[in-house]
């Protein structure tokens, strides 16, 4: 009876695993859609309406999914806080804390870090230009991404399970 419930358990945590790691793999392209979406977003409020950069990031984390909310959110409120911080720097460190909760990859992160270079540095036409060039580059990762999922979703999902039953043979 004990091995049958660590033979269960075995299994149980391999499947686990296997899920946590597909999971990454399906997350990734729907952050960078989302990701985006609100840099769409910030450009449209930058271009069009002149909204001033803080007030911008709080319009875009009101309305966009996902993770993007908080590092849109994040960064505003370094803003406001009037602590003498650049937006570059408050992209900065917003970021910094915002990719421990995220499953980009350290490519995709250069990509938003290199946008917070410039955020609120230059001219409207500028900006507008940084952003989409972002944007561009995060959808050719997006592409990858998406790429990467329909390869590797299904194949972790079964080999955690296949993987822990193999473990399970050969222990017992």
């Amino acid at each position: 009876m004990l091995k049958l419930f660590g033979a269960l358990l075995v299994v149980i945590t391999g499947g686990f695993i296997g899920f946590g790691i597909a999971e990454k793999y399906r997350l990734r392209p729907l952050q960078l859609r989302a990701i985006q979406s609100s840099l769409m977003m910030l450009q449209t409020e930058i271009s069009y309406t002149a909204t001033p950069l803080p007030e911008a990031l709080n319009r875009v984390a009101a309305r966009c999914e996902f993770s993007a909310k908080e590092l849109f959110a994040e960064t505003a409120r370094g803003l406001q806080k009037k602590q003498g911080l650049t937006a570059s720097e408050a992209w900065a460190s917003t970021l910094l804390n915002w990719q421990k909760k995220t499953v980009l990859k350290p490519g995709e992160l250069s990509i938003l870090h290199n946008l917070g270079e410039v955020l609120g540095t230059s001219e409207r036409e500028e900006q507008i230009k940084h952003l989409l060039l972002a944007r561009e580059q995060l959808h050719e990762e997006e592409v990858k991404a998406e790429k990467d999922r329909s390869k590797n979703e299904t194949m972790w999902k079964y080999a955690g399970l296949l993987i822990s039953l193999l473990i399970v043979v050969i222990i017992y």
